[in-house]
């Protein structure tokens, strides 16, 4: 009986026959099943979480565990927890004083009444609007032809929805509903003029309200013209000024910033407000209706065209279906990526487990992401990993069979067994150091405070180590495999809070953006330091100082300082407590029970337990900082405002001087300062362990000195192209910078492991040539399907995914010019010869007399098996597994 031995098959050409059949049958089709009946039976069982949802994508994107955070997400609790304080003790504790002073505090509502056929909402909400501007570039939107037209467009706009009438504001004769007007300049001029519609003004109704525009314009400028001066007080201002709002609101929401009494009120963009409640269950799907209408046609009249619109809270929507209908784009890369594998590994059957590696470890990942770290949230970065792996498992599937390739051609009398083992010898380090590199790039991510980066780098890092262990187990043995069988046939102001008694502390879990844990209060407050006389002098002059900030506008309900509120209450005659001629600072026992007495007025800022004890004190300031996204703006208003406080509390009497200051409006500027201060340590990280990793690989010096200059300058020269492109520092940005590193030292890392393998040492250019010859294929055709994924994303609406493919490009194409053209070219020059610079791996590593090694040699396409006598550490571990081949072949 003869035996017959699987060895290595030369024929390379692209092929699917009834023995690739066979070979996906079980090297495919089995594992799909069982995974396939683990996802429906066993999973659920064992009590799987849900899939991952996408219906608020902005979650996760806030700092946690910062300082600035920490004071935000006490804020938030302080809200969202109201039965830990009060702002009034129990009703016994105060009588029924209450009612006799908030029944002296009631006002009757004023009711406003207009000429208009249906008249204008009494409140301005702005849920839904329309921006119109003029067809020609120089023409005038402020005539009478052009504002009837614009009301006109509308009109056929609304009336065209069917859900419109159900999701607006209204009045109700018990019969019919009919819904209030838009706020659009058209009818705000047939309101001041009395007319009944928009549809009925003149070119002098349109003068008149220039007129009155151009007249009241200071007032506006100076903001003695503000909201609600209709109802309100407004000195100065002249009365029709603030008659129905009507010159407020034309200037702060329905025309343009340009029009001015500089360029004759010349108007070029003009908006329109729909009175939209945003209270019925139907708005998103008139959101749906209205855009579905207006996508495809630019509705507009001759002079006149809408020019946008925005719709609340709609973008989320749309980015949420846009997230999974644009999934095409890495869909076609990875079709792309399969069809340069299946052309370069020569077999769909290998192409398809290469992938399958990809996908399967991200469903691995994900299992360990939810089941082990117990983590609920999934952010949708996550997703994008998907299109980062499949470069890198392209990359190790490439670098494994042309390893494999080079070793069947030098041993071709070599069984199937000793192949692979020979293999995974050389490739199995090159693909650890590359998936070791690129894992912590991801894992630096882990120390941002931002959430979803944290989480990002968590699960990229994960899915990185599960493929590159499927690329050395499961990958292997199909490749083995299908050898075998071929071989025997082949992506306003804003409003500033102080407090005392409340701890800035965020005890929930950081990588949950759902638990923020509770509220935490400050046992070491003393409401006797607050009822002192130090105390009560040290919040007085607090206001004061607040009072002479730059960054101060008022104090929120009566526009006066709580302190102030407080001492006015208690001399005052009706509630007298301290005394008509009572003099400040008050005693302290005298003061307390005067603000338990005026707590109802919800502005004296000191704060009760459910058991009616005083726990803390809290009080607003509304500052002259409106929200903004500009970093620089925000990052001036907030260390002006910490330097301020900073300094008071340092004159803060004892019990007082643990107080601090937030704000709920400050979330994107968290956001931009965890990731300014997270991106540069994530990159230095990266570099570092890269280098640390090169270090120990090669255990050369100057090798890992020269990929890391090699590397920082891929770096270096990626970010300045991502710059010049018109990059700016954000979520995706901050993962990108810190993602380069690991991306940088894939080709460089294969090129410095081929260099300090090279068998002759002695020479640098013919060391350099070995690389190239051995690993340069592999590299070009890794970089040219990673470069192909970027290019097939350029296309996509979707932000992340066209940032995501233009990084992808950059960095392929630097990386491979850097590490082809210059690692090599610098080796080449200064390159350690021999072991100079070489560290000893172990003592015991001396030079023996050679001995005979067989006829297995080393994958060298240059030389003979018998001509290869290397010294060091690796021969002699080359020299023990050839004897173990020999043995092993001899057995077979």
């Amino acid at each position: 009986m003869v035996k017959v031995v699987a060895t290595c098959s030369s024929n390379s050409r692209p092929r699917f026959t009834k023995h690739d059949a066979l070979a996906l049958c079980l090297a495919l089709l089995i594992p799909a099943t069982v995974i396939i009946l683990i996802l429906v039976s066993v999973f659920p069982s064992l009590g799987g979480p849900p899939l991952p949802d996408f219906s608020d994508p902005i979650k996760g994107f806030e700092p946690r565990g910062t300082k600035l955070s920490n004071k935000m997400v006490a804020i938030k609790k302080f809200y969202d927890f109201p039965r830990v304080w009060s702002y009034q003790p129990p009703q016994s504790q105060t009588g029924g004083q209450q009612n006799n002073v908030l029944s002296s505090l009631k006002r009757k509502r004023r009711s406003s009444q207009n000429t208009l056929e249906r008249p204008l909402s009494s409140d301005l909400h702005v849920r839904m609007m329309f921006v119109f501007e003029a067809s020609g570039g120089n023409e005038n939107l402020f005539v009478a032809g052009k504002l009837k037209d614009a009301c006109a467009i509308e009109n056929s706009i609304l009336s065209a929805s069917s859900l419109y009438v159900q999701d607006c504001l209204g009045i109700s004769d018990g019969m019919t509903y009919q819904c209030y007007s838009s706020f659009s300049l058209g009818n705000y001029i047939a309101l001041l003029n009395n007319r009944t519609k928009c549809q009925d003004i003149t070119d002098q109704d349109v003068s008149y309200v220039k007129n009155l525009l151009l007249r009241c314009h200071p007032y506006f400028v100076k903001q003695t013209l503000k909201e609600n001066c209709a109802s309100s007080s407004c000195e100065g201002v002249p009365a029709n000024c603030t008659k129905y709002n009507a010159v407020y609101n034309i200037f702060q929401y329905l025309t343009d910033n340009e029009m001015s009494p500089s360029n004759d009120m010349f108007l070029k963009y003009t908006s329109s407000i729909p009175p939209v409640s945003g209270e019925d269950l139907s708005e998103e799907d008139l959101y749906d209706e209205l855009f579905g209408q207006l996508k495809d046609s630019v509705p507009g009249r001759e002079g006149i065209k809408l020019a946008s619109f925005y719709f609340m809270g709609y973008k989320f929507d749309l980015f949420r279906i846009k997230l999974l209908t644009e999934v095409i784009y890495p869909a076609l890369a990875m079709i792309f990526v399969f069809l340069i594998m299946w052309f370069f590994l020569g077999s769909f059957i290998l192409t398809f487990t290469g992938l399958f590696c990809i996908i399967y470890a991200i469903g691995l990942s994900y299992c360990l992401y939810t089941m082990v770290f117990k983590i609920d949230f999934f952010p949708f970065l996550n997703v994008t990993t998907l299109v980062f792996l499949v470069g890198i498992g392209a990359d190790d599937a490439f670098v494994y069979y042309d390893i494999w390739r080079q070793t069947c051609a030098a041993n071709p009398h070599a069984n199937i067994m000793q192949v692979t083992l020979k293999t995974l010898l050389y490739a199995a380090l090159s693909m650890l150091v590359t998936s070791l590199t690129t894992a912590s790039a991801f894992f630096a991510g882990v120390s941002s405070s931002i959430t979803a980066i944290r989480l990002f780098g968590l699960f990229a890092g994960t899915s990185i180590f599960t493929n590159y262990l499927l690329m050395i187990t499961y990958f292997p043995a199909v490749v083995a495999l299908h050898e075998k069988f071929a071989s025997s046939q082949q992506n306003s102001g804003m409003w500033l809070e102080l407090f005392w008694g409340i701890k800035p502390e965020d005890n929930g879990n950081h990588l949950n953006p759902d638990d923020y844990g509770t509220l935490q209060l400050d046992e070491s407050f003393d409401k006797s330091s607050l009822f002192s006389s130090a105390g009560q002098k040290f919040l007085r002059s607090l206001c004061e100082s607040i009072e002479d900030q730059p960054f101060f506008a008022a104090f929120p309900f009566f526009d006066m300082c709580p302190i102030e509120v407080s001492i006015k209450t208690c001399t005052s005659p009706g509630t007298a407590c301290c005394g008509v001629n009572a003099s400040f600072p008050f005693p302290a026992d005298t003061a307390e029970d005067c603000l338990r007495l005026a707590s109802f007025l919800r502005n004296t800022g000191v704060l009760f337990d459910q058991q009616g004890k005083m726990v803390g004190f809290h009080f607003l300031i509304i500052s002259d900082q409106s929200f903004t996204t500009s970093f620089t703006a925000m990052d001036d208003f907030w260390k002006s405002v910490t330097s301020w406080f900073d300094k008071e509390m340092a004159k803060a009497p004892t019990g007082l001087d643990k107080g601090w200051v937030g704000c709920r409006n400050l979330d994107l500027y968290a956001l931009q300062m965890g990731l300014s201060e997270g991106t540069y340590s994530s990159l230095g990280i990266s570099v570092a362990v890269s280098f640390g990793v090169m270090l120990l690989t090669t255990l050369n010096i100057f090798i890992s000195i020269y990929a890391i200059i090699t590397i920082i300058g891929i770096i270096s020269i990626t970010i300045g192209c991502l710059v010049l492109a018109g990059w700016q520092l954000n979520i995706l940005e901050s993962i990108v910078v810190s993602v380069a590193a690991g991306l940088s030292i894939d080709f460089t890392m294969h090129y410095g492991v081929a260099y300090r393998l090279a068998p002759d040492k002695s020479q640098r250019d013919t060391r350099v040539r070995y690389s190239l010859k051995h690993i340069g294929s592999a590299i070009t055709m890794a970089a040219l399907t990673t470069f192909l994924t970027g290019l097939m994303m350029m296309q996509a609406s979707v932000l992340v995914y066209f940032q995501l493919g233009q990084f992808l490009m950059l960095v392929m194409v630097f990386s491979w010019l850097f590490s082809t053209f210059g690692f090599l070219s610098i080796c080449s020059v200064i390159g350690p010869k021999d072991d100079f610079g070489q560290l000893n791996c172990c003592s015991s590593c001396k030079n023996e007399p050679e001995e005979e090694t067989g006829n297995l040699a080393i994958p060298d396409l240059d030389k003979s098996p018998h001509d290869q006598n290397n010294k060091g550490c690796m021969d002699r571990k080359e020299k023990v597994v050839e004897k173990i081949f020999e043995e092993f072949g001899a057995q077979c």
